[in-house]
């Protein structure tokens, strides 16, 4: 067989215990609990087993992804995850990268938090990170060794009053392929353009994108 294997108190409590915080006012959450899921509305993945999707969406958010993700259920297509309270569930529905070893998602609002949960394709510690962005600014940056038995870990952070809203979040590993799972948001603020909008607004105004592909299944 082959095996692959709330509130702004709140928010700033946990930002002194929190891992990889690049900057003051992105407070990072570390894991979720209570107060993380009762401020979030959790996007739910939908659709079969083995199917891919390039986008999620539940009406008030759309996330884009830069690359196609598969849909797997744990531990029946990807083996092994976390318990809390590093995760919600230890069988969450995944979504994995297929080899990718980075992945952009983009949102169609402006959010003022935004998490998930990750692990790597290999097992062992892999360095995951997460970087957040306001249009073209980055605002804030994750960085956790997640281990791939087991391991997985939540991604998630919060801008402060007066940082532009979160717009995409970079995905990356040295790992090769991952997968995530639990994505929460909260929606807060204006979505903030993208460079190449911004310049074509401007012009108007003046002038006139490791691992081989292989399903983490259990073989007979």
């Amino acid at each position: 067989m082959m095996k692959r294997r709330g509130s702004a108190l709140f928010f700033l409590a946990i930002a002194l215990a929190a891992p990889g915080a690049s900057r003051a006012d992105f407070l990072t959450i570390p894991n979720p609990d209570a107060a993380y899921l009762a401020s979030t509305t959790k996007l739910e993945v939908t659709g079969d087993q083995f199917s891919t999707l390039t986008s999620l969406s539940d009406g008030a958010l759309t996330v884009q992804f830069s690359t196609a993700m598969e849909i797997l259920d744990v531990p029946d297509g990807w083996t092994t995850w976390s318990s809390p309270p590093q995760s919600e569930s230890d069988t969450p529905r995944v979504l994995w990268t297929q080899g990718p070893s980075q992945v952009t998602l983009n949102f169609s609002s402006g959010l003022s938090t935004f998490g998930f949960e990750a692990q790597p394709d290999a097992f062992g510690a892999f360095g995951i990170t997460a970087t957040f962005y306001s249009g073209a600014d980055e605002v804030g940056s994750i960085t956790r060794d997640v281990d791939g038995n087991s391991g997985a870990l939540l991604f998630a952070g919060t801008v402060t009053a007066g940082t532009g809203p979160i717009s995409r979040v970079v995905v990356s590993t040295a790992a090769g392929g991952f997968a995530i799972a639990q994505l929460r948001y909260a929606i807060g603020g204006t979505a903030v353009p993208e460079p190449s909008a911004v310049l074509l607004m401007a012009t108007g105004l003046i002038g006139a994108g490791l691992v081989r592909l292989r399903r983490r299944v259990r073989l007979a």
